[in-house]
């Protein structure tokens, strides 16, 4: 009884093992499936390099290059003041601003011009004693020059220079009645009115010369590299922006201030405008605007968004894999990056981003989307 309980287990264990090691026979084995590698696919858009001029940007206020106080010569009353004599009146050169009241001045040059013939014919009288005093002492050994007159007519010569000296003082004494604006001008303010009371040294106005503006334009260090003869003679173009409406203006550098600032370590060049005035939209005194200054050209270059280079070099498709070019990062423009290449060769440059590149990797391009742009078309920022 004992062993047909241990032998009964044992038999139904091994008939489960027969049963499981004749299902397993039966089963097929798993089909092996082969191994296939990915291939990324990217966006190529070619770009051929081409000659780019960089362009500096700067900013400044429209300032005038002449900024006149005009200041009363004389004393008297003002007894006219031009119509234009108002804060933004404009007037040409040599136009009357104001009179001061020139009675006084008029008496004075008739005073010297009475003088002066008084002294004229004193001269002249002196001139005769002296021709008689001569033919009288031609027998005299060594006459006194007393006797002769030299003195008496020496002191008449004098006095008649005295006297056109006080004419002229009094005929420039009477001109300066008339305040002239010195050039063509743009009226900033007027301080004296009508009957109003003036001494030599008064102000009466200040002006504004209209034929020239200046831009005094900051220009940080890392950009004075890019300028052409530190900027003298480039070409600048002025603009200025009100809401939709964009205005530029031509302007010419003319000179370098030609130190640094203690503060900023900025250099400071000028852009002149000429006849700012004269312009359809006027470029007026105080504006703010923006500057670009022509700088260094680049050859055999392109511009393209920063973000395209990978640490710092050029991702290219060569021959269905990665190419990881290094180049020279000429510029950065905002957003933008210049880089000079050494030849003119079209370069398809990769412009998906890539999660792991590596120089040598297998890229699959996209259906031909392509863009050629060549550089040196206007491209200028």
């Amino acid at each position: 009884m004992k062993l047909k309980t241990i032998v009964l287990p044992l038999g139904i264990l091994a008939v489960g093992v027969l049963v499981a090691v004749g299902l397993a026979a039966l089963k097929q084995p798993p089909e092996e499936k082969p191994v296939t590698q990915s291939v990324p696919e990217v966006e190529v858009i070619e770009r051929v390099p081409g000659p780019i001029q960089v362009q500096v940007e700067s900013h400044g206020v429209m300032s005038a290059r002449e900024q006149t106080t005009l200041v009363a010569q004389v004393s008297g009353t003002i007894t006219y003041i031009h119509p234009a004599f108002v804060r933004g009146g404009q007037v040409e050169p040599g136009t009357v601003m104001l009179r001061i009241d020139d009675s006084d001045y008029q008496s004075a040059l008739l005073d010297a011009e009475a003088a002066l013939a008084a002294a004229v014919a004193n001269l002249e009288t002196e001139q005769a004693q002296a021709k008689v005093a001569r033919e009288q002492l031609q027998g005299v050994d060594n006459p006194t020059v007393l006797a002769l007159r030299k003195p008496q007519l020496a002191q008449a010569r004098a006095a008649v220079k005295a006297s056109q000296a006080q004419v002229q003082r009094a005929q420039r004494d009477l001109q300066r009645t008339e305040v002239k604006a010195p050039f063509a001008a743009l009226v900033v303010e007027r301080q004296p009115g009508l009957g109003s009371y003036v001494t030599p040294g008064s102000p009466l106005g200040t002006v504004y010369a209209m034929d020239r503006g200046e831009v005094r334009l900051p220009i940080a260090a890392r950009h004075w590299q890019q300028l052409v003869d530190g900027g003298l003679g480039a070409s600048v173009t002025l603009t200025l922006e009100q809401g939709d409406a964009r205005y530029d203006w031509p302007a010419t550098i003319v000179r370098s201030e030609g130190l640094v600032d203690d503060a900023s370590r900025m250099h400071f060049l000028v852009a002149q405008v000429e006849q700012p005035y004269q312009f359809e939209r006027p470029l007026r005194f105080g504006e703010y605007v923006s500057a670009r200054i022509e700088g260094r050209s680049y050859d055999n270059s392109i511009r393209i968004p920063y973000q395209w280079l990978r640490n710092d070099r050029l991702p290219l498709l060569t021959n269905g894999e990665l190419n990881l070019r290094p180049v020279s990062l000429v510029r950065l423009e905002g957003e933008q990056a210049i880089l000079q290449l050494p030849n003119n060769e079209p370069l398809p440059i990769v412009t998906t981003a890539l999660q792991y590149p590596s120089h040598g990797m297998a890229l699959k391009r996209m259906a031909p989307t392509m863009t050629v742009a060549t550089e040196g078309e206007g491209h200028d920022n």
